[in-house]
């Protein structure tokens, strides 16, 4: 008898070490997913051509600090209380303290051309010598996103760099225009959504980007620019009371930033959602920078 409750409580033993050990793995995951490392999906197409839609990418939470062009992980910093939180991958082209202008396409950051790091894509219009394309053709040369946008045979495409040399070795080819939005025509997606500012995805700025503990004047155009950084981001509430700014009911003539923002620009440029449609992202809600590429998509 002794004997059978001694073998009981050794099996019980190793049935309780078993389980010790396979929930300290799983808190040990759980907290590395939490805290350090985190693999994550691409929900959609804004970083073609680097990236695509179901890439698995590798997240580094621990990143405390970014520099131009690293790739994040991020919330994207919605001001709808009722919207289902989105998350986002993106590249950082605007660092706390930049000022960020882009001019006909062209991205200045502090006054100086920046020339772009990786491939990217942008949008054309292609016409062609009367000649209509089929889908084969525009497979063959990788091309995913194009529509047909004249009954003269003009196309509009969404290309990189190699298939625009690709596409003028074609017998078909006659002229390749880069569209680009005129200046002053103002778009009204684009944040801060004011005529005020008449700014499109393709000259957007001069816009300086908030860093913790800068001040800024309160004035008719700072407060178009950062109203929503002000109330909604830094949780504040913002009055205007015979022209006079009032932040939790106390008068101001200068606003001190909270903390740190970045701006997001896509590599799929002229095809994507970032921040020159929805404003500056937030450190509060970045996860974290983009290490590897794990798994890319089907």
């Amino acid at each position: 008898m002794q004997r059978i409750k001694f073998n009981s409580v050794i099996q019980f033993l190793k049935q309780l070490k078993w389980f010790v050990g396979a929930t300290l793995a799983i808190l040990t995951l759980l907290l590395i997913k939490i805290f350090a490392f985190d693999l994550v999906k691409v929900n959609a197409n804004d970083m073609q051509p680097n990236y695509y839609f179901g890439d698995v990418l590798l997240v580094n939470k621990f990143a405390t600090t970014f520099k131009h062009g690293d790739c994040v992980w991020f919330k994207v910093p919605l001001t709808d209380s009722d919207a289902v939180s989105v998350h986002s991958m993106q590249r950082l082209l605007g660092l706390p303290g930049d000022t960020l202008f882009i001019s006909e396409k062209k991205l200045f950051i502090n006054g100086i051309l920046t020339e772009d790091s990786v491939p990217i894509k942008k949008n054309y219009i292609l016409k062609t010598k009367k000649v209509e394309l089929d889908s084969a053709q525009f497979l063959a040369l990788k091309i995913l996103e194009y529509q047909k946008i004249s009954d003269f045979y003009d196309y509009g495409l969404s290309l990189e760099g190699w298939q625009i040399d690709s596409i003028k070795r074609k017998p078909w080819f006659d002229k390749l225009e880069e569209k680009v939005e005129k200046r002053y025509n103002y778009d009204e997606a684009c944040y801060p959504y004011s005529d005020y500012f008449l700014w499109n995805m393709d000259n957007y700025g001069p816009v300086y980007i908030p860093r913790k503990n800068d001040s800024i004047q309160l004035n008719e155009s700072t407060l178009v620019l950062y109203k929503t950084v002000i109330e909604h981001h830094e949780k504040n509430k913002l009055e205007l009371r015979n022209d006079s700014v009032f932040i939790n009911d106390s008068y101001k003539t200068f606003y001190t930033f909270k903390q740190n923002y970045f701006f997001t620009i896509s590599d799929n440029r002229d095809n994507c959602v970032d921040s020159r449609m929805w404003g500056f992202l937030p450190k509060s809600c970045l996860i974290g920078r983009v290490i590897k590429l794990v798994k890319k998509a089907n």
